[in-house]
Formats: C-alpha cells, sequence, structure tokens
C-alpha cells in the first residue's frame, strides 16, 4: 500500500524517503488487516479498506503506517475534513512522512486552506529537495493565492535542484506566459521539451506562445508536436485547427474541429467554429446543425444566436432569421452587431426603413462596424438618398481600407447620379465579387483600358453581365473601330443572329470558341472607362442595331404575316424580366396591373417568350393582347417582331435595349429606385435617343406609372 501512495510522488533524484512501515511483531493483528485494507484498496473497495484501516489504527494507534493509507481512503471517497485529520495524526507519529505531507496538502487544496498546504508542500521541499511534483504543487498554491512572485521563486528554486526536470521548465513558461513575456514562456516550453520531446503540455503551451507572438507557422508545428505525443488531445486539436484557419486552409481546419467534437463533444467551442467554417463554405444546412448542437448546450450564448441568425438568413428564411436576432437583442438591447444583422434581414425583407433604423442604432453603440456602415449605405442607395449613400460608404472606407464590395456600391451611387467620370473607376471592382474570372486571368494578352493606341491592333471585346448590357454597350465596337482596330466581339448564343453585321465588328465568338490571335482584350462595361465616358460623350445614342439584309428579310415577312393589315399603332409590351434577377421584385409589374393600359384605341402585342404562372392566367382571360411565345425564339426574331410596331412599352429588361438601340420609341417603366445607367429624375436617357422614361413616385407603388401611361396612349389616337 504504501509504495501505491508514494506512486503519487514523481522524484527525479536521491533524497531521505519514509521509512517502510514496521509491522511490531506484537502487532500481528494491526498487520493483518492493513494487509487486508491493501487488498481491498487494490480492488477499488475503498469502504471496506477503510474499515480495515480504521480497525487497524484502533489495534495500534500509533501506527503512522495505518493512517497514511487511510487517510488516502477517506480523501478518494470525499471525506476531505476526516482526512485531514487522519493525516496529520499520520505527521504527528511521523514528520518526515513525504506522502503524508503530501496527501495533506492535496487535501488541504482542496478544502481551500492554502497556506497550509503551502506549508506542507515547503516541508517536501525541505526534507527532499528531489521530488519534482512538490515543486509543481507549491507552484500552483501560490499562484491560487495570488503570490505569483513567490510562485515564480519556488519554479526558479526547483529549477536549480532539478534541471533536467521539463516539469518545472513547463512551469516556468506557464508563469511567463502569464506575465506576457511570450519569448521568456517560448524559450522555456522549448527547454521542457528538449529534455523530453513527448511533453504534450509544453509543446501545447508553446504553441499558445507563439500565436500570441504572431508567429502561427511555428504555433502549428508545437501543435502537431503535442499530438504526436498525446493524439487524443482536444485542446491541442482545437488550437491547431484554428491556426489553419487563419493560414487560410478552411478545409483542413474543419477537420480538425470534427476531430475535436467527436472526442470531446461537450466542447461548444468547436460547434461554433464548425458551423462557421461550414457556413463560408456554403454548407448551410450542416452549419444550421452545427450551431443548432452549440446552442442546446449554451441556450444563453448570445454571439452563437447571432451566428444562427446568419446562417438562417443564408438559408433564405428571413422570417426565422429575424427572430433569432431579435432573441439576442432581448437579451441584450446594447448588442450592435445584432442590430446591424438585424439591419440586414429588414433590409432583404424590403422594410428600409426599419432596416435604416437597426443601422442607425448599432453605429450609436459601435460607430466602428464598417460592415453596419456599408450597408447603411446599401439601404440608402435603395431609398435613392445617393449622396448620404456615399458618405456612408465614404465612413465604410475610412475603417477598412480596401473594402471592395463599398468601392462597387459607391460607383454606382456615383453612376446613378450622372458622375460617370467619378463612377467609372470603381465599377472595375465588380470583378472582385463575380463568379467569374476577373479580366486579367481570363487571357494572357494584356486588357486595354484607353492608354495604347489602336490603329493596327486587335482587340477582342466580350459580354461579362446581361443580354441587355451586352446589346446597350457593344456601341462601343464602332468607336473601336474607327481608332484603326480589328475589333473581335464575344457574345451570349442567342444575340449571335441579331448582332450579325454589327458595325465596327470584325468577327463575332461565343464563349468557348477559341478566337484568333489578338493584341488586347477588354470586358464591354469597361470601355466607358476606357473611353473616359461622360453624360456627353456617350457614342451611338441613336439607332446602332438595323433589321435588314438577307437574315432578316424572311423573318420580317413572316412577321408582317402573322400580324396582317395594320388598322391601329402596335404596340410591344414587356412587363416581366427573369424572375431569378436580384432585382426582379422591383422592376417587375403582374400583369393583372399592367395590363390596364390596354385599350382599344391600339393594337397590344407581347414581346415575351414565357410567361409566369399568374401572367398566364391573365393572358388565357383576354384577347386584346396578342401573344406569340414560343416563335419568339432568340433576339433576332424579336427584333423582327419589334420592327414591326410603332411602340415598345417595358419594364427594364433587355428587349428594351434591344427596341432602343433599333431607334424604336420605347417607353420605360422604372422604380424609384432605378439602375444606374437610367440616371435620376430625367425623363429622357442619353443612352437611347428614343426613350422615354416613367418613374415610381412611391416605392413599389405602380398604379400611377400606370395611370400616367393610359394617358399617353390616349394621346395617341
Amino acid at each position: 500500500m504504501f509504495d501505491r501512495i508514494k506512486g503519487l510522488l514523481r522524484p527525479a533524484g536521491a533524497g531521505p524517503k519514509a521509512s517502510p512501515p514496521q509491522v511490531p511483531p506484537s502487532r500481528e493483528r494491526s498487520a493483518a488487516l492493513k494487509a487486508e485494507g491493501e487488498a481491498f484498496l487494490a480492488a477499488g473497495k475503498l469502504a471496506e479498506a477503510t474499515r480495515c484501516y480504521q480497525a487497524a489504527t484502533e489495534a495500534d494507534p500509533a501506527d503512522a503506517a495505518a493512517y497514511l493509507p487511510l487517510g488516502y481512503a477517506l480523501r478518494e471517497q470525499g471525506q476531505l475534513d476526516a482526512a485531514i485529520a487522519t493525516l496529520e495524526t499520520a505527521l504527528e507519529l511521523d514528520p518526515r512522512a513525504i506522502d503524508g505531507h503530501y496527501l495533506l496538502a492535496l487535501t488541504l487544496q482542496d478544502r481551500g486552506r492554502l497556506p497550509e498546504a503551502i506549508r506542507h508542500l515547503e516541508a517536501i521541499v525541505a526534507l527532499d529537495p528531489g521530488v519534482v511534483d512538490a515543486y509543481v504543487r507549491l507552484c500552483q498554491a501560490h499562484v491560487q493565492s495570488g503570490n505569483m512572485a513567490a510562485a515564480a521563486a519556488v519554479v526558479d528554486k526547483g529549477i536549480v535542484h532539478l534541471p533536467e526536470a521539463a516539469d518545472l521548465h513547463s512551469l516556468s513558461g506557464n508563469l511567463n506566459l502569464h506575465r506576457g513575456q511570450l519569448e521568456a514562456a517560448i524559450a522555456a516550453y522549448r527547454r521542457a521539451t528538449a529534455i523530453d520531446p513527448a511533453h504534450p503540455e509544453a509543446h501545447y503551451n508553446c504553441g499558445i506562445a507563439l500565436l500570441g507572438a504572431h508567429r502561427p507557422a511555428e504555433a502549428l508545428a508545437s501543435f502537431d508536436a503535442a499530438l504526436r505525443a498525446r493524439p487524443d488531445y482536444p485542446a491541442a486539436l482545437s488550437h491547431r485547427a484554428g491556426v489553419l484557419l487563419q493560414l487560410g486552409r478552411p478545409a483542413e481546419a474543419l477537420a480538425g474541429y470534427e476531430q475535436v467534437v467527436q472526442l470531446a463533444p461537450e466542447l461548444t467551442a468547436a460547434w461554433i467554429q464548425k458551423g462557421r467554417i461550414l457556413r463560408d463554405a456554403k454548407r448551410l444546412d450542416e452549419a444550421l446543425a452545427s450551431f443548432e448542437r452549440a446552442l442546446a448546450a449554451e441556450p444563453g450564448n448570445l454571439d452563437l444566436v447571432n451566428d444562427l441568425g446568419l446562417v438562417l438568413r443564408d438559408l433564405k428564411r428571413p422570417l426565422e432569421a429575424l427572430a433569432a436576432f431579435d432573441r439576442a437583442l432581448q437579451a441584450k438591447p446594447d448588442f450592435a452587431e445584432a442590430l446591424s444583422n438585424r439591419g440586414l434581414v429588414l433590409h432583404e425583407l424590403d422594410r428600409l426603413d426599419e432596416s435604416l433604423a437597426a443601422y442607425d442604432r448599432s453605429l450609436q453603440l459601435r460607430p466602428d462596424l464598417a460592415d453596419t456602415h456599408a450597408n447603411r449605405g446599401n439601404a440608402l442607395q435603395e431609398l435613392g438618398r445617393h449622396e448620404e449613400a456615399l458618405a456612408a460608404y465614404q465612413r465604410a472606407l475610412e475603417i477598412k481600407p480596401g473594402y471592395e464590395a463599398v468601392y462597387l456600391n459607391e460607383s454606382l451611387s456615383r453612376l446613378v447620379l450622372g458622375d460617370l467620370p467619378g463612377g467609372w473607376p470603381k465599377y472595375e471592382w465588380r470583378w472582385q465579387n463575380n463568379s467569374e474570372a476577373p479580366p486579367a486571368r481570363q487571357f494572357s494578352e494584356p486588357i486595354w483600358l484607353g492608354k495604347e493606341p489602336l490603329a493596327g491592333k486587335t482587340v477582342m471585346l466580350y459580354a461579362e453581365q446581361g443580354l441587355g448590357d451586352t446589346i446597350q454597350f457593344c456601341r462601343y465596337a464602332k468607336v473601336l473601330s474607327e481608332q484603326g482596330a480589328k475589333v473581335l466581339l464575344r457574345v451570349q448564343p442567342p444575340l449571335v443572329p441579331l448582332l450579325q453585321g454589327l458595325a465596327g465588328v470584325e468577327r463575332l465568338l461565343v464563349p468557348g470558341e477559341t478566337p484568333p490571335r489578338f493584341d488586347f482584350h477588354c470586358p464591354l462595361l469597361s470601355l466607358p472607362l476606357a473611353f473616359g465616358t461622360s453624360l456627353q460623350s456617350i457614342p451611338g445614342g441613336g439607332a446602332y442595331l438595323h433589321v435588314s439584309g438577307s437574315n432578316f428579310a424572311g423573318r420580317l415577312a413572316a412577321w408582317q404575316a402573322r400580324l396582317g393589315p395594320k388598322d391601329r399603332p402596335r404596340i410591344g409590351l414587356v412587363w416581366s424580366g427573369n424572375a431569378h434577377h436580384k432585382n426582379d421584385r422591383n422592376r417587375s409589374i403582374p400583369l393583372r396591373t399592367f395590363a390596364r393600359i390596354v385599350s382599344p384605341e391600339a393594337r397590344f402585342v407581347s414581346l415575351q417568350n414565357a410567361a409566369r404562372e399568374a401572367d398566364a392566367a391573365v393572358l388565357a382571360q383576354r384577347g386584346d393582347i396578342a401573344w406569340f411565345g414560343a416563335e419568339l425564339v432568340d433576339f433576332a426574331e424579336t427584333a423582327a417582331l419589334v420592327a414591326q410596331l410603332d411602340l415598345v412599352i417595358s419594364v427594364d429588361t433587355s428587349v428594351a435595349h434591344l427596341a432602343a438601340a433599333m431607334g424604336k420609341p420605347v417607353w420605360l417603366l422604372l422604380p424609384v429606385n432605378p439602375d444606374w445607367r437610367w440616371l435620376l429624375e430625367r425623363e429622357d436617357s442619353p443612352w437611347y435617343r428614343s426613350m422615354r422614361l416613367f418613374r415610381q413616385t412611391r416605392r413599389g407603388d405602380w398604379s400611377d406609372v400606370v395611370a400616367r401611361i393610359e394617358q399617353e396612349i390616349a394621346r395617341l389616337a
């Protein structure tokens, strides 16, 4: 039994040891009881062992060797006061019993009686300066008492006596780490691991110190060493995953957190970090499950509730996301980040005034939140308050220089305000958030942005956004050609028949087709920057798409036949665009509302090749809108039909661009906050001379726009 208790210590050198218990021949009963108690203790039967040792002390009250194991058994059963009394008796009988001092010190520490514990640990050091655990425990007791100087002195003394004790060097590292002396801590940990290369705690804590010193690659190596020594070390796994994330290796970090939650599912922080990585990777359902698992363990963790709201927003569950942010704010009304995120969801729910109020409250609490300033600018932009939006973007950039999305949104406000020279350079930031590779990575040839002369050079132009954008900006091909360039133009396949013969274009291409050799390239929407386009210098405002030649002769004849004799003005209609367009809710109009403009004074023709379910039902109920749907197989067919019309009335779609580029009169219906190209307030467009703009006066309300168009149609009769 004595050896088992003695095994609690790890002596590192020779020194006085407690004498083995001597069983007086006259006390055979006590010896037998101790032997029986030791057998029970070895079998883990603490209560039976206690009874045996108590009987032994009754048989021989002066036998210290019976009190030590009795004190141990009592301590193991949580009977701390009885254990303390028993061990004190043992030490009265044998003051040099190191095991007795050690067990009593541990038990006193458990009871919070630190000064007494310290005295007994100091007694061990005095009796045997080679007991490593005595220094370790003594240092810990001083730390618990708040006496850091004494703790450091103990460790220093221990290292003098035991210079090869890895635990003491590791403890020295801990004390230096606590004091913020990172380099000293790192040096101490490295001495510990040089002595004991398989010391997991020293490697782990060295990693923590290296992280504090901003040396993540070295920290990673330390955590790896800790895990080689102890593969099932959750704290090391968790910190290693954190470093991998910091080093831009999220897939490996995720694998690390997966290991952590398998080994220690109670570590909520690992579930949270796992959820955040999954959210960034767009694995949203898995992220949600991870956050919910963490929240079950920590329902009061408001940062986690905020994370939950963010992933619910990403999952397009805005009302649930809003409820999560409200839950966080109910518990913590001054939670600035949750207020900001609440504003973001309200914005997406089109509750812009509430969104703005949430952003304003968030910034009162945390004026340094760049994202909140940026999102506030977006809300102001959508409300049409562009000057205020620019001020918000400027503040975001002061806090976070190089904020990519802000530059792009700033450009949109500048462009819609008519500041084209100020907007085009920042519009180039669109590539930072574009799923398509930026121009510099698409081609080995240099991009042309207006600096190099073009005479004798071949320039590859290419579509980068929607069909309407291609139609609007393909006009620049002629400008390049006039400067001596040979122009290649890569466009979307539906536009190829329409753009055959476009002025200035040597050859049309489609994506995936290998182009001939060229000298420069330029995306279409960078051409205004290249030419320094202002409101006064926009090229080609008249007709530049012409429906003529053999490509169109058959199409034109076919549409003349379909439409029949003309007895009234013919008006083409477009009331909705792509349902997946990010701004579709603002630009498209239900046909039930739009059809109010239809009257006997004109013949109305749909220019759409598809109708949404609700709109199709309206079309089926009335016969005063001609529907050709599937016959509009490409833009050349649509152009041939438009050529037969007198007017096109459209929401902001590619067909409006097509008709205006053909020089047809176009009446364009615009929301309160239009796309940047339509500017503000004016009723005409510098991009298209034949276009009239009809603007909403109340957000989301098309009734006044439709009423004005009704009046204008009546004037045509």
